[in-house]
Order: C-alpha cells, then structure tokens, then sequence
C-alpha cells in the first residue's frame, strides 16, 4: 500500500498514511517527467496542517510542485535569519493556477505585509536596485545564473544558504519534483559561494 501524495510505502494492515491522514492505495500512478523549468515559490509557513491542505490541493488539481522543510535549529540564532520552516514551489507556468486551486492569492492580499512588498517591488526595479533580502531565494532566474551546488540532502542545502546569508551573497534555490534541490548565485559571486561549498560539503578550511 502507498500514499499517493508522499508516496510512502506501507505494510499490509495500513490504510491511512501516518504523515498525509488520507487514505493508502495499492497502486502509485507514474510519476510525472521531470520539469525543467524555474520554480516559483508559491507558500512558506510554520504550519504542517497548512502544508498538507495545500499540498492535498494541488495534487487533486493535477499541478506539479515541490515542497522543503528547513532546519533552522541547526544553527546558532545570532547566525541566521530565521526563515520559515516549510516552503513549497510550482513551476512559474503553473503559478497562477496553483493560486486559484489553493486560494492562495485571495490569502496573500490578506497581509498588509506582503501587499505593500509586491506594490513596492516595481519602484525597486525601475530604478536598477536589487532586493536588499540576501540570500532570500527570490532572486530573478537572469539574477542568479550559476549554479553552485545540487544534492538531495536538505541539511546540506541549509547550511549553505545560511552561509550565504551571512556573507551577503544572493542565491537562488530550484527544487525538482524528484526531491532534488539546486542553487545558484550572481556571476560575481561564483568564487565566494563555490569555496563556501567546498568547507561546508569537504569541512575543509578557508584556503
């Protein structure tokens, strides 16, 4: 028996998935061709029950996505910007479906926040300045160009954007269906964010 959302496997005797509550079947369908395209991040939230809702929803609306869970507790507080602890992203040419299906748009114009954020956006590009948010991950995909480290351990992934963050290099994060995750950066920071790989992946020192 599987769940058909996390696609975990269960023994004989199982009908719900312990993680999803929904019901197990006995046959995953195929699994979709990988996307590639650039992802757009389309909710971040503290809150599992919030994270399955709108994952539930999405897959009924048959809308490819991925979602991550970062581990912000690995690491001192006075180091990181604490960021929210799940995130999932659809790929851009899915988005404005992905917001109907889950009533995310309706959500989003909520929040003052968020709303005088996309209204101030346009003045910051008009006059040529980028995002002050470093190591944000909502970097423009023309922005962030070379891709720096790919894997599949979000541990990994964690740690070196929480580097980035404090050496103010701008990254952007791409997550693939198939639970890989890759990063990349400005040009001109290709040197400085490749060496930080190499002491996080090699727990190397600085050369």
């Amino acid at each position: 028996m599987y769940c058909p959302l996390c696609r975990t496997e269960y023994r004989k005797g199982f009908t719900v998935c312990t993680d999803c509550q929904i019901p197990l079947v006995a046959q995953l369908p195929e699994p979709e061709p990988v996307i590639n395209e650039p992802f757009q991040t389309l909710w971040t939230g503290d809150e599992e029950p919030a994270l399955l809702e709108i994952c539930g929803q999405l897959k009924m609306a048959g809308i490819p996505f991925g979602k991550s869970e970062r581990l912000n507790s690995v690491f001192p507080l006075e180091t990181i910007e604490w960021l929210p602890r799940f995130e999932i992203v659809v790929p851009q040419s899915q988005y404005s479906r992905a917001t109907q299906a889950t009533g995310l748009g309706h959500r989003l114009g909520d929040d003052e926040g968020e709303v005088q954020a996309v209204m101030e956006l346009p003045e910051m590009e008009a006059a040529g300045e980028q995002p002050t948010d470093a190591g944000s991950g909502e970097l423009e995909p023309e922005v962030a160009t070379v891709e720096v480290w790919s894997g599949v351990s979000e541990e990994c992934a964690a740690m070196i954007e929480a580097s980035y963050i404090e050496n103010d290099i701008y990254f952007r994060r791409e997550e693939l269906e198939n639970g890989a995750m890759k990063l990349f950066v400005p040009e001109e920071d290709e040197n400085r964010a490749r060496e930080i790989v190499r002491e996080i992946v090699e727990a190397a020192p600085p050369e």
